[in-house]
């Protein structure tokens, strides 16, 4: 910002000049400080009641979740090592929404349904950001029909297959208050054969 004057200016028009450019850099600093919400350092770890909770609905006057969304979105797009999913409860925010990883990109669905599971039950190795140093295996079915509505309220249908329809069923599953841990199968339910 550059202010030229055109004629003397008095120590009070100065003083006030001042004060307008310090607030002028406050209202920067709180928006770079909300912008720079740290996503990864909000993760709710279990034992947390929220991680146990169904969620509720998201509305489109929501602002606050469609915000966290995106921001989950962004998290996923930059993280490394790589992550491929991510749901509101896992932040404390017991509401229907997440973010997946689908074809290296990352994908809003608020108010999902897995409408259809066409395919057959295999094993998925598995773990969560909200259970850190456990994994394991779970059945999960390896064709699922998913709607959802993407962040502009547009509904939307997707057909996803094996690993894409594990992470969104793994994802859904925390809307439902439901882990991961709570499907792991034993060695000998690991010789079992599905179907």
């Amino acid at each position: 910002m550059i202010i030229v004057f055109t004629q003397t200016v008095t120590t009070r028009q100065k003083t006030f000049i001042a004060l307008l450019t310090l607030l002028f850099i406050w209202i920067l600093f709180k928006q770079w400080l909300s912008s720079s919400f740290s996503v990864e350092k909000n993760i709710i770890i279990t034992p947390a009641p929220v991680l146990r909770a169904v969620a509720g609905d998201i509305t489109p006057q929501d602002q606050s979740s469609l915000t966290l969304l995106n921001r989950m979105s962004e998290y996923l797009r930059q993280s490394y090592p790589l992550k491929y999913g991510l749901a509101l409860p896992q932040l404390g925010i017991p509401r229907r929404g997440f973010v997946v990883i689908i074809k290296r990109k990352p994908v809003i669905m608020i108010n999902p349904v897995i409408e259809e599971s066409t395919g057959s039950s295999q094993l998925s190795f598995e773990s969560c950001l909200s259970i850190p140093g456990v994994e394991g295996y779970v059945y999960r079915n390896d064709a699922i029909t998913v709607s959802y509505y993407d962040q502009d309220w547009n509904r939307q249908t997707l057909n996803a297959i094996d690993i894409e329809a594990y992470i969104i069923q793994h994802e859904y599953d925390h809307l439902q208050g439901i882990l991961f841990t709570d499907k792991l199968v034993t060695e000998e339910e690991k010789n079992i054969p599905t179907e």
